[in-house]
């Protein structure tokens, strides 16, 4: 690994007319030899840097913090990074978490030119920018192993700091980030290393036991030992694909029912049915609090602070358990620690499934002969028999849904106020017909008129700051400036937005269902607060609650017939329009909403009314409408 260098200020040269960038001129190409005084890059600053990385376990995490260290060293205006896509340095992407990439686009052009030269040649590369002469744009190469994979860069303003300060800081930042780089490949090797040397001890245990159980004593105990950890806990995937505790570190005999034994599996087998690791604490990003809310309890429930669950599949997909392994924080934080466990398990899982179905407990191996007695001569005739009671189920037959229904609006607009106010009249009582567009209410607008001329006074100076700091070249003071005026036009903008909506206008055809506001003008308003409600009566939204478990079987379009408890003799018929895609917990029962219009004559239909509804499905057996629903409980009973 060679590093990019950089030198004293006296030494800097100028590169050759002919390879200046157009829109600034280069201050140098910076390279030293070993003979460079150590003064100009001290050991602190590297171990500054070493420091700074210790907790970042990704590139991206590193290059924030590097920036953040940067930034707080430095007058920094802009800090970028460059990784290498496709033999070209393309995207360039801010080290700073508030960066606007309004500095880099100042410098875009000459920017990409020095990326260019500090790829080329290996080399810090310096410009100045000739619009601000205190400000200096560099780039620096991050050399890992023979080539440039990474570019960053910054552009500083040399007032308190001479140019070649910020140079030499970046020339540390890059060198820091080739030895983390460079460190990281180092740990992996190892990881894997440790791995596989680890597994060969492994594969000799569990190749000593003579039954399933003891197999799952050699798993646990030993992986104990590889991973120094407080506790480890087995469970294997039996042949009906239950899950089933096989085994905990250190624990002879233990009560499979007892709660202890409980919070164990559950934990253990979230990671099997996710087909993922689980980690707890997880302070990752992507971290989902749903997975690792097994392990919170079953380490709160030993004493522990710790977890990891990690499943056991074949490369053919094959489920044959999970290992969940207590330990501490400090062990989670270790590099590569969670790395080690997964490559050791998936190395070995292949060889266990092996071993666990060659040692099949005496059930087992007696439920797989009666498996194949009853496909003998014997179960001839029960065979036939079963054949042609299961002819006479085939016979198709439509599939009904029964269901409750409740009656309410086709549409149930609710007029609320569009921001705090005032109320200042209104038009409306409870019953009156209103129509689509009509004013119903009126909001008070005079204190928003006098805030509104107010920011517009405050824009108009902020305005004259911003130019006078672009005619003195101060770029940092236009871009406060601008910054400040942004917030004032957000701030008009908002007020303008209520004054346009002071008027509450009807946005629907109907009657005022509920709402009255005649003894509350003057009153203030909040933004939110329902003023009226509006729905039209010409037509009824018969809202049908469709069981869970029949809501695959329910489509739009299907035919459906509704009986209401008011009129018990008429029937109503229609189709379903739509099914909402959330479920509804009503009266302990979860549900799925499916919407049917029906027709309101003489207006008899009122909301709220309640009756049932049976709808139409698709052609199904005869043997699949009358055990269906039966089945699927077994199946769920026996495979969850």
């Amino acid at each position: 690994m060679s590093r990019p260098s950089i030198t004293h200020p006296q030494g800097l040269t100028a590169n050759p007319a002919g390879n200046q960038p157009p829109t600034s001129q280069p201050v140098a190409s910076t390279p030293v030899n070993s003979a460079q005084p150590a003064s100009v890059t001290p050991v602190p600053l590297f171990q500054f840097f070493k420091q700074a990385a210790q907790n970042c376990d990704t590139l991206d995490k590193l290059l924030l913090k590097y920036g953040e260290l940067i930034s707080s060293r430095t007058e920094c205006l802009g800090l970028w990074v460059s990784q290498k896509t496709d033999s070209e340095f393309a995207e360039v992407h801010s080290m700073l978490r508030s960066d606007d990439d309004t500095a880099w686009r100042m410098v875009e052009k000459t920017g990409r030119q020095l990326i260019t030269l500090a790829c080329g040649s290996r080399q810090i590369q310096v410009a100045r920018i000739p619009q601000a002469p205190n400000q200096s744009l560099v780039m620096c190469p991050v050399i890992s192993g023979s080539a440039v994979e990474i570019i960053i860069g910054g552009l500083f303003t040399a007032t308190k700091k001479p140019r070649v300060e910020n140079s030499i800081l970046m020339g540390v930042a890059g060198q820091s980030i080739a030895n983390w780089i460079s460190d990281t490949k180092l740990d992996r090797l190892e990881v894997r290393s440790r791995s596989l040397t680890d597994v060969v001890a492994l594969t000799k245990e569990i190749d000593q036991a003579k039954d399933q159980k003891t197999v799952g004593l050699k798993v646990v105990n030993t992986l104990k030992k590889l991973c120094q950890a407080k506790q480890v806990a087995f469970i294997r995937c039996t042949s009906d694909l239950k899950q089933e505790l096989l085994a905990i570190s250190d624990v002879e005999q233990f009560d499979p029912h007892s709660e202890l034994s409980k919070t164990t599996l559950n934990a253990a087998a979230q990671s099997l049915r996710s087909e993922k690791t689980i980690v707890f604490p997880d302070h990752s990003e992507n971290a989902s609090p749903s997975d690792s809310l097994t392990l919170d309890r079953y380490c709160k429930t030993i004493g522990v602070d710790a977890a990891i669950s990690v499943p056991m599949v074949t490369q053919n997909d094959k489920k044959v358990g999970s290992v969940l392994i207590a330990t501490t924080p400090e062990q989670l934080k270790q590099s590569g620690y969670v790395e080690y466990i997964n490559q050791m398990l998936s190395m070995v899982t292949g060889h266990l499934d092996v071993v666990m179905r060659a040692n099949r407990s005496v059930s087992e191996t007696m439920w797989a002969k009666f498996d194949g007695l009853i496909r003998g001569k014997t179960a001839r005739l029960a065979a036939i028999a079963t054949g042609l009671l299961a002819l006479a189920m085939l016979i198709p037959m439509p599939y009904r849904i029964h269901c409750d229904c409740e009656l309410q609006p086709v549409v149930r607009r609710f007029i609320a106020a569009p921001y705090d106010g005032i109320l200042s009249i209104n038009h409306i009582e409870n019953g009156d017909r209103v129509t689509k567009g009509q004013l119903v209410a009126e909001l008070e607008g005079r204190q928003l008129r006098i805030e509104f001329a107010g920011l517009e006074a405050e824009l108009a100076g902020t305005k004259k700051k911003r130019d006078s700091a672009l005619a003195r070249g101060e770029v940092a003071g236009a871009q406060i400036a601008r910054s400040e005026m942004k917030s004032l036009e957000a701030r008009m903008q908002s007020i303008q937005d209520k004054l346009d909506n002071l008027e509450v206008r009807s946005p629907i055809d109907g009657i005022v269902v509920a709402g009255d506001l005649e003894k509350s003008e003057g009153a203030p308003v909040e933004m939110g607060q329902t003023l009226f409600e509006i729905g039209p009566l010409e037509k009824m939204l018969a809202e049908i609650r469709v069981p869970e478990a029949d809501i695959p079987y329910t489509k739009p379009g299907m035919p459906i017939k509704i009986k209401l408890n008011a009129y018990p003799f008429k029937t109503w018929q229609g189709k379903i329009e739509k099914i909402h895609a959330r479920t509804e917990v009503i009266d302990g029962k979860t549900v799925f909403i499916a919407d049917v219009e029906i027709e309101n004559e003489n207006f008899k239909l009122k909301p709220g009314m309640k009756g049932s509804a049976k709808i139409s499905s698709n052609y199904k057996p005869l043997g699949w409408n009358l055990f269906h629903q039966a089945g699927e409980k077994l199946r769920y009973w026996m495979i969850w």
